[in-house]
């Protein structure tokens, strides 16, 4: 059912942190893809000393440009119909996730596109990020790639892949393409993923923005960019001037 891929760079205990929450997981119908950019011999020692697991793993050790050069590593080795992203650090919400999603794609006939809410993890603390429509993708990501779901069916028929021009954003494009191809998407009821603030579009908060309002103008067109640019210097400001305000707002 589902190809969970982890990418990592010289961060074993991190990949650790995700292999337990993968482990946890009361549904084992899926493979685990770790890429490691680094081509680490830890890593890789680690993970060939892995045993009696219920999921098949294939760890490719090969020297990449970046983190998302390594998902599209990823989306070539997947077999599977499914395809998650969990990156190093990142974790499942619960025991439940995988079997929670699987129930839904039975009972929806095998949607393209499943997405839920997120926690974020940061300052020792998990808040809750809800994710929004995708009606709302103009804006920015609806909800982190670590609680999407993408049909891997749809990915190879329209060759999607991450656009490795862009260094912090490239999830955004990619997720804006695949909401534009799906025909069909659930939006799950459930928290999905526990994601890592310490990622590189997180900690690059600036940069990050300055290549999704790029991409914002490409697809959405100049006068969605301009109300997004005004938008977004007043969430910049409560941000870093009332970041108690932002916190109540972005998680309420």
């Amino acid at each position: 059912m589902f190809t969970v891929v982890s990418v990592c760079f010289k961060n074993l205990d991190e990949l650790i942190a995700t292999y337990e929450s993968l482990i946890l997981q009361s549904y084992d119908d899926y493979e685990w893809l770790v890429v490691d950019g680094s081509e680490s011999a830890v890593i890789a020692d680690w993970v060939a000393g892995l045993s009696s697991v219920p999921f098949s793993f294939t760890l490719l050790s090969k020297k990449d440009s970046g983190i998302y050069f390594g998902m599209n590593n990823g989306i070539e080795l997947a077999t599977h119909d499914y395809l998650i992203f969990l990156n190093s650090g990142d974790k499942f919400a619960g025991h439940c996730v995988l079997s929670d999603i699987a129930g839904v794609i039975d009972s929806e006939k095998y949607p393209d596109f499943l997405y839920g809410d997120a926690y974020e993890y940061r300052n020792k603390k998990h808040y809750l990020k809800r994710a929004y429509s995708k009606k709302h993708i103009y804006y920015g990501m609806i909800t982190h790639h670590q609680s999407m779901v993408f049909s891997r069916a749809l990915l190879e028929k329209n060759g999607l892949r991450y656009n490795v021009e862009y260094r912090y954003a490239a999830d955004y494009d990619f997720v804006a393409e695949f909401v534009k191809i799906a025909q069909s998407f659930s939006k799950l009821a459930f928290p999905v993923s526990i994601f890592d603030c310490s990622g590189v579009s997180f900690t690059n908060y600036t940069a990050s923005l300055q290549e999704a309002n790029s991409i914002r103008k490409k697809r959405f067109g100049f006068f969605v960019y301009a109300i997004c640019i005004i938008l977004k210097k007043v969430v910049l400001f409560v941000r870093f001037r009332l970041s108690r305000i932002y916190d109540l707002l972005r998680y309420s």
